[in-house]
């Protein structure tokens, strides 16, 4: 539950204490998947609309789970009165949330939005039963604090605070009217969709690079099917040297006599004999 003495937060105090809340257990996690997409270059920022003094800016945050996927998280920042309007920072605003990551569906936006944390013009984009219905599985001790997306979306505007928290910085990000933004984020179903067919292309991906590899192998074995039987060979004769009862090991146990010829250079096996042998008179 919220503190009652800190109803809204500015970006700075929401990052050092979610909703009045000490607790900051998954920071750490969270600041090494930062850490990565800052590298990589997977976390960015959209663009941004201005309605009524307030500004909204659309963050794209990357999936972890699912390369190749990104997550619409915007971040509502508004003047808690007229004198705070006149400031060109942003860091001084209040602010609210949205995400369409399922996490943030799933765990936190029914207590987002009962507690007035959720962008109101965005209720749209949410899932309705998971924005209306507490999270009694998800998030049984209805616990308030950082969604994952919601945190690295923070995070990255205040790092680079000088473009994105000044008035006169974010006019060189893309700007979009009220419409067109909104159309740039997906529903939260539409992002579900996504993924379920990212999961779904990935599987097929998988079988089928299976199939191209059993269909090659039977090609090689078509065209040179002597290599095929002489690995069989080699196989039966690797088990049989490993504590087979027809081991090899009892085969190579008769020893070859050669032949007293002096014309023959032909190796010939001999069994023993149990009788005596006849001695030459």
């Amino acid at each position: 539950m919220p503190n009652k003495d800190t109803p809204y937060q500015t970006i700075g105090e929401f990052l050092s204490s979610p909703f009045g809340s000490k607790d900051r257990s998954n920071v750490e996690r969270f600041d090494q998947s930062y850490q990565k997409m800052i590298n990589n270059k997977t976390l960015y920022a959209e663009n941004y609309t201005e309605v009524d003094g307030s500004y909204f800016i659309h963050v794209k945050v990357p999936s972890e789970s699912k390369p190749g996927l990104w997550y619409d998280v915007v971040i509502q920042f508004f003047p808690a009165n007229k004198e705070m309007e006149k400031t060109m920072n942003l860091g001084n605003y209040y602010i609210q949330f949205f995400s369409n990551s399922p996490s943030f569906i799933y765990q936190y936006a029914a207590l987002y939005r009962l507690y007035g944390y959720l962008i109101d013009s965005l209720y749209e984009k949410t899932d309705t039963e998971h924005s209306l219905i507490l999270p009694e599985k998800a998030n049984p001790n209805f616990k308030m604090s950082y969604d994952k997306s919601i945190y690295l979306a923070c995070k990255y505007l205040k790092d680079n605070q000088f473009t994105y928290l000044r008035k006169n910085g974010i006019k060189f990000l893309k700007y979009e009217k009220w419409d067109r933004f909104l159309r740039s984020i997906k529903e939260f179903e539409l992002a579900e969709a996504d993924s379920e067919l990212y999961t779904l292309e990935k599987d097929v991906k998988k079988e089928t690079e299976k199939q191209k590899a059993e269909a090659s192998k039977a090609k090689k074995e078509r065209l040179n099917p002597f290599a095929t039987k002489q690995k069989k060979v080699q196989a039966k004769h690797d088990t049989l040297g490993e504590g087979s009862p027809k081991s090899i090991k009892n085969i190579i146990k008769r020893k070859p006599v050669r032949s007293t010829s002096k014309n023959s250079s032909i190796t010939i096996i001999k069994k023993k004999s149990s009788g005596t042998s006849t001695k030459k008179k």
